[in-house]
């Protein structure tokens, strides 16, 4: 028998890539709850025309949430880190012209802050995702795991013009269903 040199295999191993199916609820939710206008007319009823002009806000802000997480372009994802302490205002806003009773502000406020903190660190740790290139250096010298070297294909398309067809009819189909729950299923 000869001795035969075995050749070095090259073992590449990349990053695992980062999935988005929270950023597509996100999208899917913040689209179907832009047009429901049952908020802005209980806002309305409730402070009359400033309840209008904060139904309107809210009504706009989600609908800018929903086309953020769609695009996952650079300015979808300082708007989405943005709307997260967003969050907890609209809380406030909400305790506000609705009074609930103390039991429902404590748990509006522990909602708010646990969504509002999942939401940040989930889109914060999707930054190269999103081909954005600001870094918070204090947050990830604090929070290392939130500091992962992220690197992304260039040529592959993001968010929805990446999607196949199949996956853009399924997204569609997803965004009207819920669209229709939310304004017909009262």
């Amino acid at each position: 028998m000869t001795d035969r040199a075995v050749p070095a295999v090259v073992q590449t191993t990349s990053a695992p890539s980062q999935g988005y199916r929270l950023g597509w609820l996100v999208a899917c939710t913040s689209l179907a709850s832009a047009a429901d206008p049952t908020m802005t007319m209980h806002l309305s009823a409730s402070l009359g025309t400033w309840g209008l002009v904060v139904g309107g806000l809210y009504t706009l802000w989600k609908l800018v949430i929903g086309v953020a997480a769609t695009t996952v372009q650079p300015w979808g994802w300082y708007v989405l880190l943005a709307s997260q302490p967003l969050l907890l205002v609209w809380a406030v806003v909400y305790m506000i012209a609705f009074g609930p009773g103390r039991t429902d502000v404590v748990i509006i406020f522990v909602l708010a802050t646990v969504t509002a903190g999942v939401g940040f660190a989930y889109f914060y740790k999707r930054r190269a995702m999103f081909g954005a290139t600001w870094r918070w250096r204090g947050l990830e010298r604090w929070l290392p795991g939130w500091a992962q070297s992220q690197s992304v294909d260039p040529v592959v398309r993001r968010g929805y013009a990446g999607l196949s067809p199949v996956r853009r009819r399924a997204f569609i189909a997803a965004t009207v269903i819920m669209t229709a729950i939310v304004v017909f299923g009262k």
